[in-house]
């Protein structure tokens, strides 16, 4: 399935009614605590909870194994093992290091090794649709799927409503525009720390679908370090001209940042550093214009993948890689 095709499916997510395997085994005590753990597209929906949620209790964690949880916490502790394909080398590794430690753990996926052996543990599980797409366009299900697990019914109605107010057609005139600024640039998302997450998925966007390198930052932090890497000399001008900061703006955020981004824009336009804004619309809820925004990025993605002749789905240096690193042994 092509990436245009899963934007336009991308709104349906949101509607989603997950159902869980086992969901009684499910100790609500366990929710005190709660650790998530996945990597690139099966942790994203994790990101964008915290960002609608900061005060829940939960850590996203995408790494091998498990931080050191005090005896105490234990019996309050949850770690839900996150993975679309199921086969996540890592997600695998901290099931494993849950189950030994009598951790209590659930599942989200679609199949695979850790459905195989969520069923055999006998652990809950929610299984995400298999509808052929890629894990980082599966935020409507991630953030459904979690709100279920962790029982969190306003904020599982909210991001049904939130699937309600998106529109596909609008964010791919918009994204296939922008496009011509992004063509030969390496793309800088800059955004407050509240949008860290937002920043964060357009920049896996054009690394997974546009195949290029593309990096994030938060403001205020680049103003007091990053900035300074954009101070030309004759020698680093050309390599800094490749760059394009895009500026992730939003009206909820501190007056301080937005004078900032407004300020670093100033300063780039005066060195002749090409620079763009994409808005999170104020007359949207927060969810949903976060994600709108990632869907125009993602048809921004789209637009220059198929300027450059390249897959706009799948990853074939990641799946080489993850070839090579599985005759390595542990």
């Amino acid at each position: 399935m092509s990436m245009r095709e899963q934007i336009s499916l991308m709104p349906a997510q949101f509607h989603w009614e997950p159902t869980y395997e086992r969901e009684n085994k499910l100790s609500k005590d366990s929710l005190q605590n709660v650790f998530l753990c996945g990597m690139g597209g099966s942790h994203l929906g994790a990101d964008l909870l915290l960002r609608e949620a900061p005060a829940l209790p939960l850590t996203v964690r995408h790494e091998y194994s498990l931080p050191i949880i005090p005896e105490e916490q234990l019996a309050h502790t949850l770690v839900i093992v996150s993975s679309y394909s199921g086969e996540t080398e890592e997600a695998l590794d901290v099931l494993h290091t849950a189950l030994q430690e009598n951790i209590p753990c659930a599942a989200i996926t679609s199949g695979g090794t850790l459905l195989a052996q969520a069923r055999d543990a006998g652990i809950p599980t929610i299984i995400f649709p298999k509808d052929g797409v890629e894990p980082r366009m599966t935020l409507g299900y991630a953030l459904r799927a979690l709100t279920k697990l962790l029982n969190e019914e306003e904020l599982f109605a909210n991001i049904k409503k939130s699937g309600e107010e998106l529109s596909t057609d609008t964010r791919e005139k918009e994204g296939a525009s922008l496009a011509d600024i992004f063509a030969h640039k390496i793309p800088v998302f800059y955004t407050s720390t509240r949008n860290v997450a937002v920043g964060y998925i357009l920049k896996i966007t054009l690394n997974e679908t546009a195949k290029i390198p593309a990096f994030a930052n938060t403001i205020p932090e680049a103003c007091h370090n990053e900035l300074s890497g954009y101070d030309a000399v004759a020698s680093s001008k050309e390599i800094i001209h490749t760059l394009l900061p895009v500026f992730v703006t939003d009206e909820k955020d501190h007056p301080r940042i937005r004078a900032r981004m407004r300020l670093m824009r100033e300063i780039f336009t005066k060195r002749e550093i090409s620079s763009c804004e994409m808005a999170i619309a104020p007359q949207l809820s927060s969810l949903a214009g976060a994600i709108e925004v990632i869907q125009t990025g993602t048809s921004v993605a789209v637009e220059l993948a198929k300027r450059d002749g390249v897959p706009d789905a799948h990853t074939p240096i990641i799946d080489d890689f993850k070839q090579r690193l599985a005759k390595i042994p542990w």
